[in-house]
């Protein structure tokens, strides 16, 4: 019987050994703060670095589109700039051809052929055989 009270004694040691070692324990954890908001916090911040990260690349994209498109604007403007010399040039054509004694008539001006008895020779020998 005395082994047995022994046994019971030791095992209720133990079980109050336990039992203080789990409190000290939960006393420590109990005082320690909170991870969640750093963990939350944590993971707000990896989101917003990815976000950052996504749009620098496009950011890069766009600067990289807005040069080509310029340089295409550049273009267009010394296209323009050629087309409107070359409008000019054609005014002016057509301003000397008014004056010219073997100007085209207005008719012959739209297919491009010349008319025979306006100031060409040719035509005004062909009226002199006629």
């Amino acid at each position: 019987m005395k082994a047995y009270q022994g046994e019971i004694d030791s095992l209720t040691r133990r079980s109050k050994m336990s039992e203080t070692s789990f409190l000290n324990l939960y006393k420590l954890l109990s005082d320690a703060p909170d991870p969640y908001p750093l963990l939350d916090a944590a993971v707000d911040q990896t989101v917003k670095v990815a976000e950052a990260r996504m749009l620098e690349s496009e950011l890069a994209r766009l600067r990289e589109e807005n040069g080509d498109l310029k340089r295409q604007v550049g273009e267009m403007s010394s296209v323009e700039d050629k087309r409107k010399k070359a409008e000019a040039k054609v005014e002016s054509i057509e301003e000397k051809a008014r004056y010219c004694p073997f100007s085209l008539g207005q008719a012959d001006v739209a297919d491009g052929r010349p008319d025979p008895g306006e100031g060409h020779p040719e035509g005004e020998r062909a009226e002199r055989r006629v």
